[in-house]
């Protein structure tokens, strides 16, 4: 088996947590029900492109 790093140390998976809390918050009603929708989509947007960089500039292992 390959050596990793620990899970939590994943910037992909902290990045996966908080959009999901903003999604869980918008869904149990926390957000302001007249900003679900700019809040949203402004996740999907940030979170959507920083996936994308962090998986592209921030990876240490090469491929072989």
């Amino acid at each position: 088996m390959e050596d990793t790093k620990p899970k939590w140390q994943s910037k992909l998976n902290w990045t996966g947590l908080f959009s999901f809390i903003i999604g869980a918050m918008a869904m149990w009603g926390v957000i302001p029900e007249d900003q679900v929708e700019q809040i949203t989509s402004a996740t999907l947007m940030i979170f959507g492109a920083l996936v994308p960089v962090l998986r592209t500039f921030f990876t240490s292992k090469r491929l072989e």
